[in-house]
């Protein structure tokens, strides 16, 4: 007796089943998904990525720091792109303002400033001088930037820093830094120790 035998395997339909399989069911999962019609990313500008509970709050916090600062009308305080910014109360040592010209009191903290828009740079000031504060830290150095190099601009947040730092209870003195930090384009901030 002859057994009836089975048709060989044919590797070549078995692929085909399968690649039918796979495109169907591709198909049904892809069947509410809208395509794409362009390749292009809208970025969104940084100041639009903020919510607006925290604009609200950096606009609250420093409306009235941007109406107090205007560099050209108080030009009698105002000072230069290479002028040394050096301020101290009464009382600070000359060996330590010495120390801190020379940038030998080691800094905590540091911030990058140069290239803001004043009210920005205040906002910006304000959050992390008050962390430095809380933080009870003891040297700040604060990067500014010197300006634009037109005839006749001042350096905005350097003319800032040089107003709204004295008015800083904590501060103890400040002096632009020495040029392997920056020069007259930083700040070198001491703090009290007893705060």
């Amino acid at each position: 007796m002859s057994k009836k035998s089975k048709p060989p395997i044919d590797p070549s339909t078995d692929q085909e089943a399968d690649q039918i399989d796979e495109a169907t069911l591709f198909s049904e999962l892809m069947a509410d998904v809208t395509p794409i019609l362009t390749d292009r990313v809208r970025l969104k500008d940084k100041n639009q990525l903020e919510t607006s509970a925290i604009q609200h709050n950096r606009r609250a916090a420093t409306e009235h720091r941007i109406t107090e600062f205007d560099p050209i009308s108080s030009m009698a305080e105002s000072v230069d792109a290479d002028q040394a910014l050096n301020f101290h109360r009464s009382g600070v040592q000359p060996k330590v303002m010495q120390r801190l010209k020379k940038g030998e009191i080691p800094y905590d903290d540091q911030i990058d400033l140069h290239g803001y828009r004043a009210h920005i740079a205040t906002a910006e000031l304000e959050g992390f001088f008050q962390h430095a504060v809380s933080e009870r830290f003891r040297c700040l150095l604060i990067i500014h930037g010197k300006g634009e190099r037109k005839a006749g601009n001042l350096p905005v947040i350097k003319n800032l820093l040089n107003q709204w730092l004295p008015e800083q209870p904590e501060v103890l003195a400040f002096h632009s830094a020495p040029a392997r930090l920056g020069g007259a384009g930083a700040v070198l901030v001491l703090l009290k120790r007893d705060r």
